[in-house]
């Protein structure tokens, strides 16, 4: 398991620092992950609400530093219904600083954009896939985001925005990814792949 991202910052190495708007709540819920991660989640509901976006910051970036990204969808799907859209975009921050080849100051800028995203225009998922996307993230993130909104309205244009990244088995996961998907959805998407 990774320190703790925050102690870190406190001894002075501070690259990895995640973003959070009350550092004090972040570290009590990536603190709180460490411990138990159903705990922590169990926790979220019971804090004043100044204080939740900061643990649930803490909480996911625990676990998006320490679990596989099917994992980390597993567990941002059993965050309170109404935290689950900080959740998403804390997680893809995570994945966006610390997954991606893109040079520092570019993953922290990106990072720091996940925040911004309400997903007014084309939803928060699709909007947050798009942000994915442009920072390059590797087969294995790519193939599980894909999976974790397999059923989701806008899956053609998540597909189409990943494809690039699921890899050199490109064709083949892109056709497993559209099993049971509807002909339109399915012509959609291999006339562009």
């Amino acid at each position: 398991s990774r320190a703790n991202p925050v102690s870190d910052h406190s001894n002075g190495s501070a690259p990895g620092l995640p973003f959070a708007q009350n550092m004090w709540s972040f570290a009590q819920g990536y603190e709180a992950a460490e411990a138990n991660v159903d705990e922590a989640l169990s926790r979220i509901k019971t804090l004043p609400v100044p204080e939740r976006m900061g643990f649930i910051t803490g909480i996911i970036s625990f676990v998006a530093r320490n679990h596989s990204p099917a994992d980390a969808l597993q567990v941002y799907q059993r965050v309170p219904e109404a935290s689950r859209p900080n959740a998403l975009r804390a997680l893809v921050g995570e994945w966006v600083y610390t997954r991606s080849p893109l040079d520092d100051d570019m993953r922290h800028i990106k990072r720091e954009g996940t925040l911004g995203i309400s997903g007014f225009r084309v939803g928060l998922e699709v909007e947050l896939t798009s942000m994915l996307a442009s920072t390059k993230p590797d087969a294995e993130l790519a193939s599980a985001w894909l999976d974790a909104f397999s059923n989701h309205s806008s899956r053609s244009d998540m597909l189409l925005s990943l494809a690039d990244s699921l890899g050199s088995t490109k064709h083949e996961t892109v056709l497993d990814h559209m099993e049971g998907w509807t002909p339109w959805e399915k012509e959609r998407v291999t006339r562009s792949v």
